[in-house]
């Protein structure tokens, strides 16, 4: 049995869930930790016999990604999150800025967005901390952001096995590397459509002059 039967006789393991689902998790706090990779990683191995169920991945990235997301929300309203913040320095002040605007403008739809952008889940998930917003209305948004981010990062990885001529290995690299180069194309997209809002605002409150 080679090193690749041997990592997919283990990617159907029970335990691989629940430890997928830590890695998302932990992004929400910690957002180098790379836990859309794990998920696109694992969908590519679904594709193939003795790989991990579709299913059971969807259910432990979502799991994942409520329980991340509740954890950062009970850190901001707690005020043990500052510390943090400041030690990120200014980008994260940027971030946090940058989502609370956008969240003024366009409501939920961010949150959906914002799983795609870099620091766009922490960021967040500060501003529904910062604001009036329940328990209860945290774990419904976060499911329905987590939804598609989902949907995509799986579905990337499983896409994958069926393009002609790849093998496994090759499919799991390759997902990975789409799933982070459509990440930033989203990324890049968001803040051009920030900057062009933005613009469009500048122009409706300039004064006219007569």
């Amino acid at each position: 049995m080679n090193a690749l039967d041997g990592i997919l006789l283990q990617a159907d393991q029970w335990w691989v869930y629940p430890v997928a689902a830590l890695f998302i998790a932990a992004s929400g706090l910690i957002p180098p930790v790379p836990s859309a990779a794990v998920f696109v990683a694992l969908g590519a191995l679904a594709g193939v016999a003795g790989g991990p169920s579709i299913l059971w991945l969807m259910v432990a990235m979502v799991a994942g990604a409520l329980l991340g997301d509740v954890l950062t929300f009970m850190l901001v309203r707690g005020d043990r999150i500052g510390g943090l913040l400041n030690l990120a320095g200014m980008r994260w002040q940027r971030a946090i800025d940058g989502a609370q605007d956008r969240m003024t403008k366009q409501g939920v739809s961010v949150l959906m967005v914002s799983r795609f952008i870099p620091l766009g889940r922490i960021s967040t998930n500060v501003v529904l901390g910062l604001g009036p917003r329940t328990y209860g209305t945290l774990v419904g948004l976060s499911v329905l952001a987590a939804l598609p981010w989902t949907i995509f990062t799986v579905g990337i990885g499983v896409a994958t096995c069926f393009w002609p001529n790849i093998s496994t290995t090759t499919a799991v690299v390759v997902a990975v590397l789409l799933s982070i180069v459509l990440g930033w194309l989203i990324g890049k997209l968001n803040g051009w459509a920030d900057t062009r809002s933005g613009i469009d605002s500048d122009t409706e409150s300039a004064p006219v002059e007569a």
